[in-house]
Order: structure tokens, then C-alpha cells, then sequence
């Protein structure tokens, strides 16, 4: 049981490092490109939707093979992956509507308002992403030293 209580406040401590480094300021999701250019999509949600995929599979599996520390850390591993796809989707959901808002009126063409990804908000999205990768990788060595110490 030990396993999660390094679990549950992994991100909380990842947030306040996170948080210590980025708070105060606002950030750009698009990187000043066009609407809908963030590559967080592209790149970082299959990244992620892997780990959900791997984690709950391997988390199924240890379960089954009685080792609780993999199972813990990749059923850790997959729910930070999953709550990092949601919190990423909508960030970016209230960051397109802050920045490019559609209910102008018609005189006022290519608009592009203020920010709303602030510090905190980035820093969330880095504590989950960093927490599910290093369950991932804790569950994935543990699983690995114990299918080897068999």
C-alpha cells in the first residue's frame, strides 16, 4: 500500500515545483501560429492515450500475477494519462474561446484576444504529464524486476 501513497500526492508535488517556476505569467497554447496549431495534440495525446492503453493492460496483468507494486503503478500511470488527455482538451477548449472568440461583430475581422493559459493551468498540465511518465516508468521496471526475479 505504500505504492500509492506515492501515488496520490505525486502531482501535487510536481505542481508546486512546476508552479514555483511558471506562476504569475500567462502563456500562449498556439505559439503565436494560427488556430489550432497546438502540437500537444499531435504529439502528446497518442503519446499518452499508449500509456493508458499499456498502463491498464499491464496493471490488469500484474494484478492477476499478484504483484502489487506494477499493478499500483500503472493503474496510477493510466489514470494520469487519462486526466492529462482530459485537462489538455480542455485548456486548449477555454484557450480557443478566450483567444478567438465567434461572437464578434462583423466589422471586426481576425481578432485575437488575451491569453487565458495561465501559470497555474501549465503547471497542471506538466504535474499530470510528469506523473503518469514516472509511473510508467516505475510500474515498467518493476514489472520488469520481478518477471525477472522469478
Amino acid at each position: 500500500m505504500t505504492i500509492a501513497l506515492i501515488c496520490l500526492p505525486l502531482p501535487f508535488l510536481f505542481w508546486l515545483i512546476f508552479y514555483a517556476e511558471l506562476g504569475g505569467r500567462v502563456y500562449e497554447m498556439d505559439h503565436g501560429q494560427k488556430e489550432g496549431s497546438n502540437l500537444a495534440f499531435v504529439l502528446y495525446r497518442p503519446t499518452f492515450y499508449t500509456i493508458i492503453a499499456v498502463g491498464l493492460i499491464g496493471a490488469i496483468w500484474n494484478a492477476e500475477a499478484k504483484q502489487e507494486w506494477p499493478a499500483i503503478a500503472l493503474m496510477g500511470a493510466a489514470i494520469y494519462a487519462l486526466l492529462f488527455n482530459a485537462w489538455l482538451a480542455y485548456s486548449y477548449e477555454a484557450y480557443l474561446h478566450a483567444k478567438y472568440p465567434k461572437n464578434l461583430p462583423p466589422n471586426v475581422m481576425n481578432y485575437s484576444g488575451p491569453s487565458n493559459y495561465s501559470g497555474w493551468k501549465y503547471a497542471i498540465t506538466l504535474s499530470l504529464a510528469c506523473s503518469a511518465i514516472f509511473l510508467f516508468i516505475a510500474g515498467l521496471a518493476t514489472m520488469t524486476e520481478a518477471l525477472l526475479n522469478r
